[in-house]
């Protein structure tokens, strides 16, 4: 069924479209960010490799504060403007589901 308002557009777009890719993505830049604090430590003197270790991290923090600062202008802009209320998306079962 496609969107008949603007705000079936923005609820589609806060809630389904980009609900999985936003988590993903944020956990493509955690895993940088990781990867550049192993580079940085495991490089001990040589000042090369401290630096593309330190390049990396910075890299992943700027993924990380983009992303969630993304998922957060988007929330924030549906809920002010659009009055939609878009939600974190939980993949977890249900409370009466969990053993």
């Amino acid at each position: 069924m496609p969107p008949r308002t603007i705000n079936d557009i923005f609820k589609g777009f806060s809630e389904g479209n980009l609900g999985g890719f936003i988590p993903v993505i944020v956990a493509i830049g955690m895993v940088t960010l990781l990867a550049g604090v192993v580079g940085f430590i495991s490089a001990g003197d040589n000042e090369e490799k401290r630096s593309q270790g330190q390049k990396v991290m910075t890299f992943g923090i700027v993924v990380l504060f983009v992303m969630i600062s993304y998922w957060g202008f988007v929330g924030f802009f549906t809920h002010s403007f659009f009055g939609v209320n878009p939600s974190i998306p939980n993949y977890l079962p249900p409370p009466s589901d969990r053993q």
